[in-house]
């Protein structure tokens, strides 16, 4: 098969394989490349916006800066592949092998990531806000500074993910398994933790300001310095916890397991 690629600056070129095709500031918009190997191919700064890349492999591809507004990814390998800088609002992941894959500053904002596998994933500075990420891996993420604002990660595993500094106001954790994380400084104003595994996790400094933490497993977490003012701590669970200098104003007490270890 022959592929006929037209670039951006209006040249075209043809291929007998794109596995590994320098494909870097390509024209690819609204093209179907489904279930197509694309591993190792350059894509930095190409514009892909609707296209279709279903079960399509991306391994080790670079996606440096590119344009992938509203592209359709469902169940496509982009394992270790290089995201950084790619814009991705609308673009639908779910069940895409992210594994290992750079998505430092990109921007996902109202994407479907719906069960998608992001361990150990780089999302430093990703924008993520209203993403949908039910169900999805993202143990030992690496959060930093990420935007969940809004975002939906019910269900989702993120055991020893880092979420330093991260943004989840209003984001919805319910039953999300958060072993072991590292919110210190996270913004968690009025996000939804109910029946959320927390156990060992480092939540110093975090601004839990109206959070719904109802019938969490905070046993052994470090809040201290946590602002937990006004949240709904109804049976959470506290036991093994270092609560220093925690702000719980406005808080109802009753049912909660506060028991410290000494």
């Amino acid at each position: 098969m022959t592929y006929v690629i037209k670039y951006l600056d209006g040249s075209v070129k043809e291929f007998k394989s794109l596995k590994g095709a320098n494909l870097s500031r390509a024209d690819l918009s609204e093209v179907d490349l489904s279930g197509v190997d694309l591993s190792w191919v350059d894509l930095s700064a190409a514009n892909l916006g609707h296209a279709k890349l279903i079960k399509a492999d991306l391994r080790n591809a670079n996606l440096q800066f590119a344009d992938l507004l509203g592209v359709n990814l469902a169940e496509a390998n982009l394992r270790e592949a290089n995201l950084q800088g790619a814009v991705l609002r609308g673009t639908y992941l779910r069940k895409a092998d992210l594994e290992g894959a750079s998505l430092i500053r990109a921007d996902l904002t109202g994407s479907n990531l719906r069960e998608a596998d992001l361990l150990n994933a780089d999302l430093i500075g990703a924008i993520l806000m209203q993403a949908n990420l039910t169900g999805s891996n993202l143990r030992e993420a690496s959060l930093i500074g990420a935007d969940l604002e809004s975002a939906k990660l019910r269900y989702a595993l993120l055991i020893e993910a880092n979420l330093r500094r991260a943004n989840l106001r209003r984001a919805n954790l319910r039953q999300a398994d958060l072993r072991g994380a590292n919110l210190f400084m996270a913004d968690l104003r009025w996000v939804d933790l109910s029946e959320a595994d927390l156990s060992d996790a480092n939540l110093v400094e975090a601004n839990l300001l109206g959070a719904n933490l109802s019938e969490a497993d905070l046993s052994r977490a470090d809040c201290s310095w946590a602002d937990l003012s006004a949240a709904n701590l109804s049976r959470a669970d506290f036991s093994g916890a270092d609560l220093s200098g925690v702000d719980l104003s406005r808080v109802d007490l009753k049912d909660t397991n506060l028991v410290v270890e000494k």
